[in-house]
């Protein structure tokens, strides 16, 4: 008997369901693996064949299916429909990204300008938006042709320019997944009501046994084989109590009832348990309490500078959500840490926490390249920045950012990146924020 429609089942546990793949938008998503392959390598054997087979006019996001396609080409097809719900471009120089036909407003989420374009500005390209040979964005020229005037002034480019990106917008690092894509196309082709309802925390997330939540989950959703639940389905089931059965009378009336003794092979009438039974026992209560303890929080690490010789720089940002604007901080310390040099400044129209910390750290490093030091290493707080630059990662709200703090490293000899604990970095933090904000500027109006 079927207790839960499918279309719920395959909701997420924290939206309701116990997490079970659609089939049809499984298989979607696993086929835009080889779309999001045939555009990021356009050089390769099979984008090649297909490219001169099915899209030699054309590029891949426009390629029309022809009568005569193959059965694969069709399947790369359903999934590039979930490549265009998630897809954006990232700005370099602006050469090949259209203002209005395309998604660039947004690191996050595709979004492109919206209203009536000028005869002029209909086949506008993003370079028209800069001024000339630069990357610096031309708030006349944006003023006169897009009404987005504050989104656009928080896309911040690399100095020098760079060609056009095509990123996966749903992840921070741009490079598209099958369980991302699923997600997307799960969320775009269901209709589902908003359930208010907290199912991580009343039933996932419970301190019990995973018997119990599924026991939790089915109740919650009416699905436990009781005589009012039996009734709704056709079934006439034998009433214990007086009227209709519900969860509500087997749960408060229920528990009134006599319980019978435990009986069976382990059970011992005069109460003693086996020494193999303790034992047992013991070990339960040991893993259990295992389980329950919290793992210590690791320590932050010495500040130990990547070269004996290498001047410590420390650098921190204040981000102001409701006005946008955030005051960068940062200070020089030999290596007898006597402070050498110290500045702060602010930006407007930054769109995050973490957009602000990165440039911090990109306005200390030019510091330092006029002092002229020649051995970095660099000290911050925001452990995710560092994790992308030691890794070598990518972000898409810190793209141009990134490559610009990686060419200004490769001036100097040596350049570390180390994250530290903010109880280390509170000079930083306090140039930060007696940084100047006084640079609030006023909504742009056209």
């Amino acid at each position: 008997m079927c207790w839960v429609a499918w279309e719920k089942l395959t909701l997420a546990k924290e939206n309701g369901g116990l997490g079970f793949r659609e089939v049809a938008t499984f298989n979607d998503s696993l086929l835009a693996k080889i779309g999001w392959k045939l555009l990021q390598q356009p050089d390769s054997l099979l984008a090649q064949v297909l490219l001169g087979k099915y899209y030699h006019s054309s590029s891949f996001m426009e390629a029309r299916i022809p009568t005569n396609a193959s059965h694969g080409w069709r399947g790369i097809m359903e999934g590039r429909e979930i490549l265009k719900k998630g897809l954006g471009w990232i700005i370099g120089d602006g050469e090949s990204t259209n203002v209005w036909d395309t998604s660039w407003l947004s690191p996050t989420m595709p979004l492109c300008p919206f209203g009536p374009p000028t005869q002029y500005g209909l086949h506008l390209k993003v370079k028209d938006l800069l001024l000339p040979n630069t990357t610096v964005w031309n708030l006349d020229a944006i003023r006169k042709h897009v009404p987005h005037h504050e989104d656009i002034l928080k896309i911040i480019l690399s100095s020098r320019p760079k060609a056009d990106k095509l990123r996966w917008l749903p992840l921070k690092a741009g490079g598209y997944t099958s369980k991302s894509g699923y997600l997307l196309g799960q969320t775009s082709n269901s209709l589902t009501k908003v359930d208010c309802f907290k199912w991580s925390t009343n039933v996932w997330r419970v301190c019990t046994s995973p018997k119990l939540r599924m026991f939790l989950c089915k109740a919650t959703r009416n699905a436990l084989p009781l005589g009012k639940a039996l009734a709704i389905r056709g079934v006439v089931a034998v009433a214990v109590f007086n009227g209709v059965e519900s969860l509500h009378n087997w749960l408060v009336l229920a528990s009134k009832m006599v319980a019978l003794p435990p009986v069976g092979l382990g059970f011992t009438p005069l109460g003693r348990h086996s020494p193999e039974s303790n034992k047992g026992a013991r070990s339960w209560q040991a893993a259990k309490l295992l389980q329950t303890q919290k793992k210590p929080s690791q320590k932050t690490k010495d500040r130990v500078a990547a070269h004996s010789e290498a001047i410590s720089c420390f650098s921190d940002a204040s981000w102001l959500a409701k006005s946008q604007v955030c005051g960068l901080g940062w200070i020089f310390r030999n290596p007898q840490n006597v402070v050498i040099h110290q500045g702060s400044s602010s930006r407007p129209f930054v769109a995050s926490a973490l957009v602000a910390e990165a440039l911090a750290l990109k306005a200390a490093i030019t510091s330092a390249l006029a002092l002229g030091v020649s051995r970095l290493a660099c000290y911050s707080d925001c452990q995710d920045l560092v994790c992308l630059l030691d890794a070598d990662g990518q972000a898409n709200e810190l793209d141009g950012i990134l490559e610009d703090i990686r060419e200004l490293c490769s001036v100097f000899l040596s350049c570390s990146f180390h994250h530290v604990s903010r109880l280390y970095n509170v000079e930083a933090d306090t140039l930060a924020k007696s940084a100047p904000l006084l640079c609030i500027p006023p909504p742009l109006r056209s």
